[in-house]
């Protein structure tokens, strides 16, 4: 890995005109959230070290929301070896997340032929995601049915999921998770850029979120752990333009992993 300093890495590689694509574009076509690189990363190296143990390289992964393909890269980075399997909707993202993922299957999730998904890569030991917003509960009760034995699942949303007040309270009753890992700290899915519909910045989302996280092992449990994950930096919890999650140079995604490495210190055995 490549040690330094994430903002400079940012600056020096946009000098050198290494982005891909303006993530402006993107914003104005898709109007999209895209979860920062080490938001991603504090997670992987989480389940890397004290959910998915003993660690092995080549598990099988489901992305079942690529989006920019963040996932599919940072878990590349823990895990070398993995077969990583991405589901994305947008058929014109295809062509950006071919080298991102060792299989991309272009539709909605819920509509996947799942029989077929199981008998071509078998039950997946890890599944992670950030599901689409309104969609979560439908994911939370498909990725259930795909992991295998002493794999996980973890779908980053809204602290409020474990709430009575929500929808998905009577969801998390029947199907609990084992441990909410709370991230520290605001997080900017909108990288500074501005709103297409009136021109000017978005705002700061302000509200809490988590990795909500269940381990398949067979225990029967009534709630769940909770716990906060280390303060990333801020740098650590946004993106910048001109690029956009996923899609950096891989010196600046050294960077940003050997930062979060730093910041996760004792949270994370030996």
């Amino acid at each position: 890995m490549v040690s330094g300093n994430v903002s400079a890495a940012a600056t020096e590689q946009t000098s050198l005109g290494f982005f891909e694509e303006p993530a402006t574009s993107r914003l104005l076509e898709f109007d999209a959230d895209f979860t920062p690189s080490g938001v991603v990363l504090q997670q992987m190296l989480n389940l890397r070290h004290n959910v998915m143990w003993p660690y092995r390289p080549d598990p099988t992964i489901l992305d079942p929301s690529a989006g920019t393909g963040v996932m599919g890269r940072c878990a590349r980075m823990i895990w070398p070896e993995a077969t990583i399997v991405g589901v994305e909707i947008r058929e014109e993202e295809a062509m950006k997340l071919e080298d991102r993922y060792d299989e991309l299957i272009v539709g909605a999730f819920q509509e996947v032929d799942l029989a077929k998904l199981v008998k071509r890569f078998g039950l997946f030991d890890i599944i992670v995601t950030n599901p689409p917003f309104g969609q979560w509960e439908d994911y939370w009760k498909i990725v259930l049915e795909l992991v295998a034995e002493n794999g996980c699942v973890s779908l980053l949303g809204l602290d409020s999921w474990g709430q009575r007040s929500e929808s998905g309270y009577d969801l998390f009753e029947q199907s609990p998770p084992t441990s909410q890992y709370r991230v520290t700290g605001t997080i900017n899915y909108r990288g500074g850029a501005l709103n297409p519909k009136n021109g000017k910045p978005y705002g700061v989302d302000m509200r809490d979120y988590s990795w909500w996280t269940t381990k398949h092992d067979g225990l029967h449990r009534r709630g769940w752990h909770a716990e906060n994950l280390p303060r990333l930096q801020s740098e650590l919890r946004r993106w910048r333009l001109p690029t956009y999650p996923g899609c950096e140079p891989q010196p600046f995604l050294d960077a940003i992993y050997d930062n979060v490495l730093s910041c996760m210190g004792e949270y994370l055995p030996c």
